[in-house]
């Protein structure tokens, strides 16, 4: 006699990314506590850009150059700290007094609550990465992040056009993929200067940080592509959701974990 094949009820699986939420949220507190412990007070520069007159230069005459002025030296650990408070708190919250929001989401089958989450947690880190890649400008790094929160819009709305479609509508995923590239040519536009120009290299968890956000934006794209492929037949949204938290929390997990190890005290 054949057996039949019992598919697991979805409240199961809505408890189940529940727990899934509650562990990532105790990781990070864990993380928190090893940055304030283990890391060393790292300070990098906020600047902003402008233009001055060099009075060497122009004697009788005004001669422009470019000068920047110092705003803050930001502790790298104070960044990581905010980073990993949000992480906490969005994952308590959809877990408590969002719960019912964020079921709703799943049910609806398109979720903003992911894409405001992913948006901002995903342009922190790269700001955070562009400091080490020698970024110093906030005018640059804020342009970077939004670049970056833009790409969470601009996936929020591929959902939705998308949803119980069966024809893939592809052009905001595109311009989300184009969003995220476009902070990537800046950053590695200036790790090439500094190889190239500075007679220096980076040290090497600024490499590996490079290596964690690449690959996590690919197999982000990746997953995006797959699941648009299969959306007229895609039933399982919470699937889907738990891949993406997994993936977004992993990868924050891993740049923190980087961090402690190649600056540890």
């Amino acid at each position: 006699m054949a057996r039949k094949t019992v598919k697991k009820p979805v409240q199961t699986r809505a408890v189940n990314l529940e727990s899934i939420h509650k562990i990532f949220a105790a990781v990070f507190v864990i993380l928190g506590v090893g940055v304030v412990w283990f890391m060393k007070a790292v300070r990098y520069p906020w600047t902003i850009t402008h233009q001055t007159n060099d009075a060497l230069l122009g004697q009788n005459k005004t001669a422009f150059v470019t000068a920047s002025h110092h705003i803050w030296d930001i502790p790298l650990w104070f960044g990581l700290l905010i980073i990993l408070f949000i992480a906490v708190a969005y994952c308590v919250l959809v877990v408590s007094s969002m719960k019912e929001t964020y079921q709703k989401s799943l049910r609806n089958k398109v979720n903003p609550l992911r894409w405001i989450y992913w948006g901002i947690i995903s342009a922190l880190m790269l700001e955070v990465v562009a400091m080490l890649s020698g970024v110093e400008d906030v005018v640059a790094l804020k342009l970077l992040a939004g670049f970056t929160v833009l790409a969470g819009i601009l996936c929020w709305l591929a959902e939705k056009d998308n949803k119980g479609t069966r024809k893939v509508r592809w052009t905001n995923l595109i311009l989300a993929a184009i969003a995220l590239v476009i902070p990537w040519i800046y950053i590695l536009v200036s790790a090439i200067g500094t190889l190239a120009f500075g007679m220096v290299r980076s040290s090497w968890y600024v490499y590996v940080a490079y290596l964690i956000l690449l690959v996590s934006n690919l197999l982000w794209f990746r997953h995006q592509v797959r699941i648009y492929k299969q959306t007229a037949k895609q039933t399982d949204y919470t699937a889907t959701e738990r891949s993406f938290v997994v993936l977004q929390n992993v990868t924050l997990a891993l740049l923190v974990i980087d961090l402690i190890v190649g600056l540890h005290k």
